[in-house]
């Protein structure tokens, strides 16, 4: 009994971290705010300079300041709160014990003009409490209990006093969540308790009186716990909002036990084959708990499989790594498709695992198959599939998200038809590589060619001119080599007014027609290039490559453009006319030796765009040319109609 008694208390230790004279300062940062970017390391070093330590605590709150982010947004429960509290009218701006710093200076609060007098300053003033924070893990680790000691100095009243309590921790990303390039941030608040206006205490002391606070302290999901943090407390007046004291805990302690999945690494990022693939990877383990580590489960899986479990033994320190070789499965080959492949670890040294936050890691790898598709191809990004090939390096806005710099908007209006199309994204690029290309699906480009894509783009210069270009690109080896057939650069990109950074409406795009002339026969890659001088967003849709059939010739091409979408299809096909002169239409489609399978539409119709409806519920799978006749002449595009 004694002994199990003993192991509790090592497991929950209790650590005392007082201070007498401690000074506060509130700053109000954002991970898109690009002043705070600049700003920020100067001032956290002004603040941890050795002979500030005793004097003063920086913390740091997040805002939507000039827009909102995925980290300001998990912590806006206190964060809100505390800037209606000041009020700061930009980032990074401050509070230095509850008031404005800097007053006399061209921008007030702003942490440039906050200087080592002014702490020192603030710092020297008399006590009129002293204050101290030990805290504790329960033994699920997910509470700490703060117990916060008040003791009056000197005889005090004053108006509505208030009891803050703090959970501060520096988060550190292998890459920046969000526009600033900021990766480090220095002591953010990840929760206040029991809310962000505190607890009230008591408005006059005695001298000698002290008072003691238990705070329960719950741990957000979002805090990973193998990262150290502590207990930031203050004792505030909000008659004036001055700051009486504050005082810090040490640093939790580390979880006993705890493992974490550092990187996932896993097949090449893109792999040409068919039939079934032999998937192999590894998986970095830190230990980040204070035991050693003898043992761990490894579960894996790729996509929505099923996990399988790998077991792991060894001897690890803590915080020491190590690169773990995982058995080879077989996957199935289907189409073109981006896999993840998974990696989450558990159970170490065989008990709970009190902080999975940081157990999970995955990879990413893109398997093209060999087998190219018949044409006719088509899409409008209206599925948030999983086809295309993207060969930038990815953006990790958080350990368990990766967003590629081209990816599908889903946003009413933005696509040139529906709500989707594929974006190049603006901004990301000041930091990040710049071969920036999403691939189709490979094709096989017939012989005779005669092959065309046809394609909507819309895109906007920014005030700077820059000279963004948007390129059409081929690859005759599974990625390997890209080769550019057509480039679009500056001003001839232009099809939206400079007031839009995305499309709001189909007048937005303008239809671009490229030739495969150049397109070697067999089976290829086609792609699009964003190439970015600091410039703007890039957007393409209803994507269209077609091959005429030999012996059938377009008679009117330019008095009749043709598309069909979706390509493929399997019930109702979408026939998309921009008639030059009115004109009476008729369409027909045709099997593989020309036979008519079924006539659709015959009316007049006026001079302009029209979308026309035609049924292949009833068709047999299969390819099929759609023709249509005009006035003029006949334009006549392939499809395919599958299951």
């Amino acid at each position: 009994m004694k002994k199990a008694i003993l192991a509790l208390l090592l497991a929950l230790p209790v650590i005392s971290f007082a201070q007498s004279r401690m000074t506060l300062h509130e700053e109000f940062s954002g991970e898109n705010c690009a002043p705070c970017a600049y700003y920020n390391p100067p001032f956290w070093t002004l603040c941890n300079m050795p002979g500030n330590i005793p004097k003063i605590i920086h913390i740091m709150y997040m805002a939507p300041i000039p827009t909102s982010g995925w980290y300001y947004q998990q912590r806006t429960s206190f964060s809100d709160p505390r800037r209606s509290y000041y009020a700061p009218g930009f980032a990074p701006s401050g509070r230095y014990d509850g008031h404005i710093p800097s007053i006399s200076s061209a921008h007030p609060g702003h942490i440039q003009h906050f200087t080592q007098a002014e702490i020192d300053a603030e710092a020297a003033r008399p006590d009129s409490f002293s204050m101290s924070v030990a805290t504790a893990w329960n033994a699920a680790y997910d509470t700490i209990t703060a117990t916060v000691t008040l003791t009056c100095l000197t005889a005090w009243t004053g108006g509505a006093p208030v009891l803050h309590t703090a959970l501060v921790q520096t988060n550190d990303f292998m890459f920046p969540p969000g526009d600033n390039g900021e990766a480090h941030f220095e002591n953010v608040v990840q929760a206040m308790y029991p809310t962000a206006s505190g607890q009230g205490i008591a408005s006059s002391w005695t001298a000698g009186s002290t008072q003691t606070y238990t705070v329960k302290a719950a741990i957000p999901q979002y805090v990973d716990k193998a990262v150290p943090m502590r207990i930031v407390t203050w004792v505030q007046t909000n008659a004036n909002k001055e700051i009486i004291q504050a005082a810090q805990s040490a640093p939790l302690p580390r979880l006993v036990n705890d493992v974490m999945s550092v990187t996932t690494t896993g097949p090449p990022r893109m792999v040409c084959t068919t039939g079934g693939y032999n998937v192999t990877h590894t998986v970095k383990l830190r230990n980040t708990g204070s035991a050693t580590l003898t043992n761990a489960n490894i579960y894996y899986r790729v996509n929505n499989g099923p996990y399988s479990i790998y077991p792991w033994s060894g001897s690890l320190a803590t915080m020491d790594s190590i690169v773990v070789s995982i058995p080879m499965f077989t996957m199935a080959v289907a189409g073109s498709t981006k896999h993840f492949l998974y990696d989450s670890i558990g159970m170490p040294n065989s008990t709970q695992d009190f902080n999975p936050l940081n157990s999970v890691s995955y990879d990413t790898f893109f398997i093209e198959n060999t087998v190219g598709m018949q044409l006719p191809y088509n899409t409008s990004f209206e599925s948030l599939d999983t086809q295309y090939y993207c060969t930038d390096k990815y953006h990790s806005m958080y350990q368990t998200f990766k967003i590629p710099i081209w990816e599908h908007f889903n946003i009413a209006g933005i696509g040139h038809t529906g709500s989707r199309a594929a974006g190049y994204l603006c901004g990301h690029a000041v930091w990040m590589q710049n071969d920036n290309i999403i691939a189709l699906p490979q094709i096989r480009v017939p012989v005779p060619v005669k092959s065309t894509l046809t394609f909507w783009e819309a895109y906007t210069r920014t005030l700077g001119g820059y000279q963004d270009s948007l390129q059409v690109v081929y690859s005759p080896d599974c990625g390997a080599t890209w080769v550019p057939i057509w480039t679009l650069t500056g001003s001839t990109m232009v099809s939206m007014p400079a007031s839009y950074a995305v499309p709001a409406s189909p007048s937005h795009y303008a239809k671009r027609t490229v030739s495969l002339a150049d397109v070697p026969a067999g089976n290829v890659l086609l792609g699009f290039r964003a190439v970015r001088s600091n410039g703007n967003c890039i957007f393409v849709d209803d994507i269209n490559v077609t091959s005429t059939v030999v012996g059938v010739e377009d008679l009117a091409p330019a008095a009749c453009e043709v598309n069909l979408y979706p390509n493929p299809a399997t019930d109702n096909i979408t026939v998309q006319l921009s008639l030059s002169a009115p004109s009476a239409v008729n369409i027909q489609m045709l099997d593989a030796v020309g036979r008519t399978i079924a006539t659709y539409t015959e009316a007049e119709l006026q001079a302009g765009a029209h979308d026309m409806q035609v049924s292949a519920a009833a068709i047999v799978p299969g390819i099929y040319q759609i023709v249509v006749r005009t006035n003029a002449g006949s334009v006549t595009r392939s499809v395919s109609v599958t299951r």
